[in-house]
């Protein structure tokens, strides 16, 4: 009586796939029991268009009266039409269906737009990669926003990020989001999504690379299409240009502004917040020592600073000590100058410590000093106070008989106006304030000492760390609370190689480099509860500067040659990704803090953090991976104990969360 095609539908729409065509064999009720049925029918297709490439049929198999074939559309878009036939010639009528093939996979297009970027200048540093290839990359810190199109209607759209593995390739990928129609393509795409991806989330082990994004989706007919596109990412933030030397550590505030001088005799202090914009600078003298900042009260704090002057009339060279409003910029009363005798080269100063002294037995916050000339002295610096010492400038003792102290070396201070520093005799010494004598005098190494450069309090141990040369010097430990000339001794395994500054955790661990005459440097973790060595790692070069601890662990080096590298300080001691040179002179610290809206105000507890390293005439600002300092508040996780520089172990190392 007739055929009847069960499958596909007319006007089906088919992909690239095979195709089951099914046809029953209607025969007449009354002699259907008798009906010899065709081995097999005939199939043919044709398409609409004219063209010539209709695919092909398979073998055609038979059950009953219900006859399969499997077809294979053609490799395009088009319409056709499916005809099967009796194999005998006018036997039944013919039967067809309209068939749409689809057999092309959707086009997709991954648009990515340049990011924003404020051009730099004298108010604000230069945002962009110093590599030219990155000039247009991405931050770390960022998120993007990536527009999908396709050119027909698709769904199940997803995209995918990978990272950036070391070396540079292809890292691991993230779960695939879900890409939902809607936002804004350029042209008229038939289909346009849009995708935000936080850029801190993919796995990134280098300084700058490409991290991969792809996009999947399939169409109506269930063909599965792709595109992929490549986004430079880089962890350089900005830049600022202070135009003079760089050589104190920088110290940061409550709302995560950078205090920092310049070294130059014309030398300036700045601030700077964290998006880069100049919130003030100074006309100071050549600053060589850290500043420190004090507490956030009223909302503002006070920046402390000493710079060092020559050749001042009728004074010659010296030093003057200020104190700066943290909000304002302006300096607080008028400095405190200290001169020298005339004809000698400007006074050394220790970096600044913040402590309290006492003013008719209310504790003080004060900005504190050695300064150092014809003779050492401890300076005091508290402008906030009332009444007679409201000008500022307090000594520590009429006799003024203090050893000088290393140039730029630490101040360790604590809350109750006990201070140790290094001195130029090559002596670690601790004083009261207030108190001509010293507590204690240690000498570094025994015999005839060792200079020490770095210091740290853990509880009652102090460390410090120096050398003479290249081949001798080491770690020294010293009990705080020690009266009279106690030992100092080079902790074993450390006393062949000069330490210039160190870094230490409340498991007693501590990192420094060792280096030596040689080109066999290392960075070392020592074991201090044994004591000994627990691990070093070759060749990190020179560290002038004190190592960073970030919270989760990594630890950020800088060396005398301007390699930035990041080292796991789980077992083993190993290095991450570097920044291979950033310049020449480097003599300050790094420091890190955590990231940062426009109000100051920390952003969360798990995005990248901000290292800041100054480097020649520039303060660089590097997105890592640390979300902030490590706050263990019996560590010393960087130069002077916290991010404020105080040098004080009862200040909270870092605010952020």
């Amino acid at each position: 009586m007739a055929l009847a095609i069960q499958s596909p539908a007319n006007n089906a729409l088919v992909g690239a796939g095979p195709v089951q065509v099914q046809v029953r064999l209607v025969a007449n009720p009354n002699y259907a029991s008798t009906t010899q049925y065709p081995d097999t029918l005939d199939f043919s297709a044709s398409r609409n268009d004219g063209g010539s490439d209709v695919g092909s049929f398979g073998p055609v198999s038979r059950n009953e009266d219900t006859y399969t074939v499997t077809w294979t559309p053609p490799s395009a878009q088009a319409q056709l039409t499916l005809t099967v036939a009796h194999p005998t010639p006018a036997a039944v009528p013919s039967a067809s269906v309209t068939v749409k093939v689809d057999a092309v996979a959707p086009t997709f297009t991954i648009s990515i737009p340049d990011p924003t970027r404020i051009p730099g200048g004298p108010n604000q540093a230069e945002p962009r990669d110093s590599d030219t290839d990155y000039a247009k990359a991405y931050r770390r810190d960022e998120s993007v926003t990536v527009a999908i199109s396709a050119n027909e209607p698709v769904s199940d759209v997803v995209l995918t990020v990978s990272g950036i593995a070391s070396g540079g390739g292809v890292g691991q990928a993230l779960t695939p989001k879900p890409v939902q129609a809607g936002g804004t393509c350029e042209g008229s795409p038939v289909f346009c999504g849009t995708a935000t991806v936080d850029l801190y989330e993919p796995e990134m082990r280098e300084f700058r690379g490409t991290m991969q994004f792809r996009v999947e989706g399939v169409d109506a007919a269930g063909n599965r299409g792709s595109a992929t596109a490549g986004l430079k990412v880089t962890r350089w933030k900005w830049a600022f240009d202070g135009a003079g030397l760089i050589k104190a550590s920088p110290a940061l505030g409550e709302k995560g502004v950078v205090y920092f001088g310049t070294s130059v005799t014309n030398g300036k202090v700045f601030a700077i917040e964290p998006s880069g914009k100049k919130k003030w600078e100074v006309d100071v003298e050549a600053v060589e020592g850290s500043p420190a900042v004090g507490a956030f009260s009223n909302g503002t704090e006070l920046v402390y600073v000493a710079s060092n002057f020559a050749g001042v009339a009728g004074i010659g060279s010296g030093t003057r000590l200020r104190a700066i409003n943290g909000e304002l910029g302006t300096v607080l009363n008028t400095p405190c100058t200290f001169p020298v005798a005339t004809g000698t080269p400007p006074s050394t100063i220790s970096s600044a410590a913040i402590t309290a002294t006492t003013i008719s037995s209310t504790p003080v916050e004060t900005g504190l000093f050695v300064v150092s000339g014809n003779y050492g002295s401890a300076v005091g610096l508290r402008p906030t106070s009332v009444g007679a010492n409201a000008v500022g400038c307090v000594n520590s003792d009429s006799s003024q008989g203090m050893p000088n102290s290393t140039a730029g070396g630490g101040l360790v201070a604590t809350n109750t106006g006990q201070f140790a520093y290094p001195t130029d005799a090559r002596r670690m010494v601790k004083y009261s304030f207030g108190t001509p004598a010293a507590q204690w005098t240690a000498t570094p190494g025994g015999g005839s000492g060792q200079r020490v450069f770095g210091m740290a309090l853990l509880v009652n141990t102090l460390l410090g760390s120096g050398g003479n040369d290249f081949d001798q010097g080491g770690v020294f430990q010293v009990a705080f609370d020690s009266t009279g000339t106690p030992p100092a001794n080079a902790l074993p395994d450390t006393d062949n190689g000069r330490v210039n500054q160190l870094v230490a955790t409340a498991d007693n661990k501590a990192y420094f480099g060792r280096e030596y005459a040689g080109p066999s440097n290392l960075l070392a973790r020592y074991d201090l509860s044994v004591p000994a060595l627990s691990q070093a790692s070759p060749a990190p070069g020179v560290l002038s500067a004190a190592p960073v601890i970030g919270s989760d662990g990594k630890l950020y080096t800088v060396n005398k040659s301007g390699e930035l590298a990041v080292w796991t300080t789980s077992d083993p001691l190993s290095s991450q990704w570097k920044l291979p040179s950033i310049g020449l002179n480097i003599e300050a610290s790094p420091t890190l803090d955590c990231a940062r809206g426009s109000d100051g105000a920390p952003l969360g507890a798990n995005r990248p953090g901000v290292l800041y390293v100054a480097v020649g005439n520039k303060l660089h600002a590097f997105v890592v991976d640390s979300p902030r300092l490590l706050k263990d508040p019996n560590s010393w996780p960087k130069f002077q104990h916290d991010v404020r520089n105080t040098g004080n172990p009862s200040t909270p190392i870092t605010n952020c969360p």
